[in-house]
C-alpha cells in the first residue's frame, strides 16, 4: 500500500529483499515524488518503475516481450494505458503487461539518460498531464510516438 507506506509480507517470504521489497519501496518512493493522489500517472507507468528496481528479473521480463513481440500478444502502448492488472485474471496477460511496463521505463532510462526520466516526473509531479509531460522532456509530441520509437527500440535489440 503506497499511500499508507506499508509493505506487507509473511514471514518466510520467498524473495522478499530480491523482488518484492525494491519493487515495493519503488512505488512508495515514485509515488511520494509525483503524489499519491496523481491522476497523471498511468497504472503501467507506476508499475513499470516498481518492476524497474526489481534488477534480477528484468531479463525474464524482456524474455516475455520478445515472445509476445514474435506470437502477436504484444500491447501497443495505448492498450496498456487502459489495463490494470489487478482486473486481469489471464496471469500471462500480467506477467505481459509487468514485463512491458519495465520495457517503457527501462527504454526511456537507457536511451535518453535517468536525468530526462527524473525531468519527466518533476513534470508529472508539477501536475501537467502525462501527454505534457511527455512533450516537455523528451522529443515525442503524443504517447503514439513514444510507442513507435520503443516498439524499433524493442525490435533492434
Amino acid at each position: 500500500m503506497a499511500e499508507a507506506k506499508t509493505i506487507h509480507s509473511y514471514t518466510y517470504a520467498e524473495g522478499f529483499f530480491e523482488t518484492i521489497l525494491p519493487h515495493e519501496m519503488g512505488h512508495i518512493i515514485f509515488r511520494e515524488f509525483v503524489g499519491f493522489g496523481n491522476r497523471s500517472i498511468p497504472t503501467w507507468l507506476d508499475e513499470g518503475v516498481a518492476f524497474y528496481q526489481e534488477t534480477s528479473r528484468r531479463e525474464t521480463a524482456s524474455k516475455i516481450v520478445e515472445e509476445a513481440m514474435k506470437n502477436g500478444s504484444f500491447i501497443n502502448l495505448q492498450r496498456l494505458a487502459t489495463l490494470n492488472p489487478q482486473f486481469m485474471p489471464d496471469r500471462g496477460l500480467v506477467d505481459l503487461f509487468y514485463a512491458e511496463s519495465l520495457s517503457i521505463v527501462d527504454y526511456l532510462i537507457k536511451k535518453f539518460g535517468s536525468d530526462a526520466f527524473v525531468t519527466f516526473c518533476q513534470a508529472l509531479r508539477d501536475k501537467k498531464d502525462f501527454a505534457s509531460a511527455l512533450s516537455s522532456s523528451y522529443n515525442f509530441s503524443n504517447v503514439r510516438e513514444l510507442d513507435e520509437a520503443w516498439l524499433k527500440y524493442i525490435e533492434r535489440n
